[in-house]
């Protein structure tokens, strides 16, 4: 087989087609894919790594077929003794490649002493991040290889002198590379790995490289060699020898001498499987990849010196320096047993007694300044609020929380009003008015519990988790005083909230009562609307990160903490040793790990739910990151400190109120989502490539009502009209959603106020619209009726019933009956159907059809649930010239059948076409126009045909009319149609919004099959037809899928015969938007009927 390669895969080799690959999945099974898309997944092997015949079945369908084939194939085996790592180097000299470093990107970096800490730092040659890759940054991917990811390195981040290097051109330029070295003796002999132009440098585990320098250690990679270095080529000289300039490094302890095993280089000639794929066919993507399915979307690294992600990231890889720092700080209870309910005061005792004899003086101060705990608060919420900068807020921020419903003497707030010694420049720090605003603040709320403890902190403590862990300490104190073996919780807020549900703290009770063995509860956090209605950019911005959020909270499975909206148990926090006041920042985070390492797993920590634990913050951070042109996702990446003196006494407005019907101001508005949008799909790219139009990030965009392409790696916006019809009523309703949730009443009937007012807008342009559509109905069948009278609808056939004449003539005893009808079974219409001539008590001919009860759809909703549609139709006392009901309907309860007798009509399209005929062009317009009469009488009554082809179409001389309405639906009171599964239906019809589980669709899905239809009888064939499909083993339902991308696309050719303007309407009524085809059957029908009294033209 030529155009193949031989992969090693879940430990057996395969021999796969150039452009597919085979992965193994976590559950052990396999998928193939083909040009990065699933083709089949969920393969099995057997004992002997051969595929099941399920598997090889499932293969077949899809156009690939399974052989043996004998194979040289290179393996990397372990083979008892020792040797010495020059020996392997000279050994293994034709894969090594021999290097000269001519130069270390530092940076200008000059040594010097941390005042703090007394350590060496700077011109370390590693200035910019080698990370781990792979699945949850551990080092090793989905197939087991180990990974590098170096996609986070910066565009301008690297110099040294005037030399300099831009570290994302190098990748695309394909001149990165990752040099592997054994130990510092061997350093200049290395293994060279490409890295990809997504980052990413791949080490197969079974390869030399793989089995001698890396190890798969529980899960995460060790690299057991000296130096991991991501270097620059430059050039190679005449001697062979690679010029290369480092950016990055990782260190090992190095390897010199290898004891006991060695690995080795062998061919062998094996059987393996070969996956075969004829050159005429077409490997086709699946229909659907499930957003669960796939790997998270969340960024798989971490920097190695621990520093963690941000909060709105799931899964990254804790260096085991930080699992460490856990360990040492944990609770010996909890060290030992994992899953034990631990002890609030002997936790609390433990704790405390372990700080440094000042330490514990200084926690044993502040609480005495707070004051003693209440007997009965179970909730404490904690405040740090910066004693130089928060006058604009804090008093709003202390107001939203007078409308909590837990009782007052319940809960507390406690403010720890704090701030440095000195500024940047060594001067004192100057307070503003924050202490005022809270003693105001008390002064106008005497009842509500406010506690306040101020002091100033030496700059060299100015860190916001040293701040958090003293606030949280002096808490635990307290309640170690008031003596009641019962855990408190603590909530951690910020000081700058612009609305507080007011069940914010009473859920938080509730849900920890409910759930004993949950330690932490993530709250909800959002910014200000008000910011939200100046500034769209941040709105979508913040939107499209928490829908991707959420994404991976539920493909994860994880959750973390915030220091902004995270409440978690006094015992938890002290098991865990409190916050980590060292971090530089990141502590928030830190907690929420440290509970899911010491519990073991990942629900330790449970999200509190939307609504009742919603918190709306400043977006004063958001809109700075906006301001240096960065995405709202990206905020956190621009560090915290208490000199953020500009961004705290930030005003959130930074423009007027845009006006959304000016084109000028939306289309730079577009711009701007788009680069909004690109940052932040950017973001999330940096851990695993998946594309920035993957299903993923279009689901979460179609969300906010966006669509857009990829064009040189950027989004552009096609569609936003969703999105800015949300923002207009955002605009409206923003800030009085923010205040209605937040308790204030005012704005609560306000708000339905609004509303209400905007539902009777809606009304009457409802009414509107439907005024407007009725008359243009009316006009439409006016017109109808006068071609009609005037016979020019009429098309010439002949009637031909002589399949009739033996049923006619035959003895009733050897017919069968339903009700006075008879028939035989012995003249169906088709093989496999149930469908039968017979003739009616005046000996006339009619038509039976037998299915299954459980086979006709019943209706589940509305006046007449549980009748079929035909049922309901008569009993509406439904009448239309081209819509055929049952003449008689009856039930057999005991062979659990319907049984339903219809009028002869005439013969159907399908077989009146026979082969490749056609009907001339206004002989198909006429009888689709009556065809499309019936569709509209349907329409009238709220149901849609939903099956409009040729089998269903009968033609006499009477004219054409619709029959089987089995897969007919009503229409639902939200105005749309819902089928649980049309993929059972003709392949060649189907509109693409119908073709998934389940199908949403509005009536024209019946204008869109009329077109289809229309270009059958015209053309002879249907507008997509594909015969190396057709010639597939593939089911039904795969078919159907297969030939979507063709409705998708929209692209067909019409016969020369065909007249523009018939050509017009068919690609009008076949546009794969069902929000841009035709609205309304009466539409087409308009349109067929100007066609039909043109005068003739010749087609350009």
């Amino acid at each position: 087989m030529s155009g193949s390669i031989v992969d090693h895969v879940a430990g057996y080799d395969f021999k796969i087609p150039d452009g597919m690959d085979l992965q193994e999945n976590a559950d052990g099974t396999l998928t193939l894919a083909a040009n990065g898309q699933e083709v089949v997944k969920g393969l099995e092997l057997d004992s002997t790594g051969h595929f099941t015949n399920a598997s090889a079945d499932a293969l077949a369908k899809q156009g690939i077929h399974l052989s043996e084939s004998d194979a040289a194939v290179a393996k990397t085996v372990m083979t008892a003794g020792n040797m010495d790592a020059k020996d392997f180097v000279h050994q293994n000299a034709g894969d090594m490649h021999e290097v000269s470093r001519d130069l270390w990107y530092g940076n200008d970096t000059p040594m010097y002493t941390d005042p703090l800490t007394g350590k060496l730092l700077g011109a370390d040659h590693n200035e910019l991040r080698l990370l781990w890759g792979g699945d949850g940054a551990t080092g090793i991917d989905a197939d087991g290889n180990f990974v590098f990811d170096v996609s986070e390195m910066t565009k301008n981040g690297s110099w040294q002198g005037v030399y300099s290097a831009d570290a994302q051109r190098l990748l695309q330029d394909g001149q990165m590379r990752l040099l592997l070295s054994l130990n510092d003796a061997t350093q200049n002999r290395v293994f060279e790995v490409v890295v990809g132009a997504d980052g990413k440098a791949i080490i197969d585990k079974g390869s030399l490289v793989g089995k001698a320098l890396f190890q798969n250690d529980g899960g995460e990679a060790r690299f057991l060699g000296r130096f991991a270095e991501v270097a620059q080529v430059t050039h190679t000289d005449d001697a062979g020898v690679d010029h290369v300039r480092m950016l990055a490094t990782h260190l090992g302890k190095g390897i010199d001498v290898f004891n006991g095993e060695v690995p080795r280089v062998v061919d062998e000639i094996v059987p393996i499987t070969a996956l075969d794929v004829p050159s005429a066919v077409d490997v086709l993507p699946p229909p659907i990849i499930p957003i669960w399915g796939r790997r998270p979307l969340e960024r798989m690294s971490m920097a190695e010196d621990g520093t963690p992600p941000p909060y709105y990231f799931y899964e990254a890889r804790l260096p085991e320096e930080r699992r460490e720092a856990f360990r040492a700080r944990r609770s010996p209870e909890l060290e030992k047993n994992p899953n034990t309910t631990l002890d609030p005061m002997k936790e609390a005792e433990r704790y405390l007694s372990a700080l440094s004899k000042e330490e514990r003086a200084h926690v044993q101060s502040m609480a005495e300044k707070i004051g003693p705990l209440g007997s009965k608060v179970e909730i404490t919420v904690c405040i740090p609020v910066a004693g130089h900068q928060e006058e604009n807020n804090i008093y709003r921020s202390l107001e939203n929380y007078t409308f909590q419903t837990l009782q007052k003497d319940k809960f507390e707030l406690v403010l720890f009003v704090n701030h440095p010694d000195v500024d940047k420049k060594g001067q004192p720090i100057q307070l503003d008015g924050t202490l005022e605003e809270i003693e105001r603040f008390k002064r106008d709320y005497p009842d509500m519990p406010v506690k306040v403890v101020y002091e100033v902190v030496p700059i060299k403590e100015a860190k916001i988790g040293r701040v958090r862990k003293l606030l949280s300490d002096a808490i635990l104190e307290r309640q170690l005083q008031r003596g009641e073996n019962k855990d408190i919780i603590m909530v951690s807020n910020d000081a700058d909230n612009y609305g507080v549900a007011p069940e914010y703290l009473a859920n938080f009770t509730k849900r920890f009562a409910e759930h004993p063995t949950v330690d932490g509860m993530l709250g909800q956090l959002d910014w200000d609307p008000e910011t939200y209605v100046n500034e769209p950019l941040i709105h979508v911005g913040t939107r499209l990160f928490q829908y991707l959020s959420v994404i991976g909270r539920h493909r994860s499975g994880g959750m973390v903490s915030s220091g902004a909206n995270f409440a978690y148990r006094s015992s938890i926090y002290a098991g865990i040793g409190g916050y980590m006041a060292e971090l530089p920042g990141g502590e928030d985070v830190a907690v929420g790990q440290a509970i899911i390492e010491a519990r073991g797993k990942k629900d330790a920590l449970r999200f509190a739910g939307a609504r009742h634990s919603r918190l709306y913050t400043s977006a004063r951070r958001a809109i700075g990151a906006l301001k240096k042109g960065l995405s709202p996702v990206e905020q956190w990446d621009m560090g915290f400190s208490p000199f953020d003196d500009d961004i705290r006494r930030m005003q959130v407005s930074l423009g007027t109120t845009l006006d959304y019907d000016d084109a000028g101001s939306l289309d730079k508005l577009k711009h701007g989502f788009e680069h909004v949008i690109d940052r932040t799909l950017s973001v999330y790219e940096r851990g695993e490539t998946l594309g920035k139009d993957t299903p993923n990030y279009k689901k979460a965009l179609g969300w906010l009502g966006v669509q857009y392409v990829v064009e040189d790696g950027k989004v552009k916006i096609t569609d936003m009209s969703r999105l800015i019809e949300g923002l207009k009523r955002y605009q409206k309703d923003g800030v009085l959603m923010r205040d209605a949730k937040s308790g204030k009443s005012l704005a609560e009937r306000t708000l339905k106020a609004q509303r209400l007012e905007r539902r009777v807008e809606e009304l009457q342009k409802d009414l509107d619209v439907q005024k407007q559509n009725a008359e243009a109905y009316t006009k439409v069948t006016q017109r109808y009726d006068q071609l009609d009278r005037k016979k020019k609808l009429h098309v010439d056939v002949e009637d031909d019933i002589s399949a009739f004449d033996e049923i006619l003539t035959a003895e009733e005893s050897t017919l069968k009956s339903v009700g006075s009808f008879k028939y035989s079974e012995n003249h169906a219409f088709y093989d496999n159907a149930k469908t039968f001539r017979g003739k009616d008590q005046h000996n006339r001919p009619i038509i039976v059809k037998r299915a299954p009860s459980d086979s006709i759809e019943r209706l589940k909703f509305g006046p007449a649930i549980g009748d079929t549609i035909e049922s309901y139709l008569k009993k509406q006392g439904f009448v239309s010239e081209h819509v055929l009901l049952p003449r008689y309907i009856r039930k057999d309860e005991a062979a659990n059948e319907y049984s339903r007798v219809y009028d002869e009509r005439g013969m159907d399209l399908e077989a009146r076409l026979g082969g490749n005929l056609s009907f001339e062009v206004k002989d198909a317009l006429r009888i689709m126009l009556q065809v499309g009469r019936g569709v509209m009488d349907l329409h009238a009554l709220g149901v849609v045909h939903g099956d409009v082809a040729p089998s269903n179409i009968l033609l006499s001389k009477r004219g054409a009319v619709l029959i089987d309405l089995d897969d007919a639906r009503m229409r639902k009171d939200s105005g749309v149609f819902v089928d649980a599964d049309r993929l059972r239906l003709n392949r060649f019809i189907q509109p693409p919004e119908v073709v998934r589980h389940p199908a949403v669709f509005k009536e024209n899905i019946d204008v869109y099959q009329s077109g289809a239809t229309l270009y059958r009888l015209l053309a002879g064939q249907w507008p997509y037809f594909d015969q190396s499909i057709e010639d597939q083993p593939m089911t039904h339902e795969e078919r159907m899928y297969a030939y979507k991308a063709f409705h998708e696309k929209g692209d067909m050719a019409f016969p020369d015969t065909v007249p523009v303007s018939v050509q017009g309407i068919i690609k009008k009524a076949m546009d794969p938007n069902p929000n841009t085809r035709y609205q309304h059957m009466y539409e087409m029908v308009s349109d067929m009927m100007d066609a039909l009294e043109e005068p003739p033209t010749s087609p350009t």
